[in-house]
């Protein structure tokens, strides 16, 4: 606890237990820029996931489609790891 009587972040006890999740990640457009797709792969143990879709945007870049593939990755892994909510 510190001096002021209250809890840090570092004090808290997590509510779960930490579940190692592993990601592959890829994004590409052709041309770039153009339309543009991403993949996830996601594991955890012996349970795996898979994602894939379009980029929203109409014009981008391959590095846009590679950010997206990774942001898609982190919001998916509470639902792989069944982790009720993302820190």
């Amino acid at each position: 606890m510190s001096p002021s009587g209250a809890t840090t972040l570092l004090e808290t006890p997590p509510e779960t237990p930490l579940v190692e999740v592993t990601a592959y990640v890829d994004g590409a457009v052709n041309p770039n820029p153009g339309r543009g797709g991403w993949g996830v792969f996601l594991s955890s143990g012996t349970r795996e996931k898979r994602l894939s879709g379009t980029v929203p945007e109409e014009r981008t870049t391959n590095q846009r489609a590679e950010i997206h593939a990774a942001i898609r990755a982190y919001s998916a892994q509470g639902a792989l790891s069944g982790a009720r909510a993302l820190r």
